[in-house]
């Protein structure tokens, strides 16, 4: 299931347009699928993994949308 949000997340990557947003999703993403592949090793790997979950969630509910931002301009 990691897997999937982390190639999820490599593919949001590259359709913002803002550097810093395309850099957190595809670290977040890379994260999620090496996270798997990684043994255990406290609870480190558990607070990482739902940061990296998180993050990208919260950036997409929080960002200008902007094709409101084109109609609004072209009404």
């Amino acid at each position: 299931m990691f897997t999937l949000i982390g190639i999820t997340y490599l593919v949001g990557g590259f359709i913002w347009d803002n550097k810093l947003t395309n850099v957190i999703f595809l670290i977040c993403g890379v994260y999620l699928i090496v996270m798997n592949f990684i043994n255990d090793f406290e609870i480190s790997k558990s607070i990482i993994g739902i940061v990296c979950l998180m993050t990208p969630i919260i950036i997409a509910r929080f960002s200008p949308d902007e094709t409101n931002k084109k109609e609004s301009i072209e009404n």
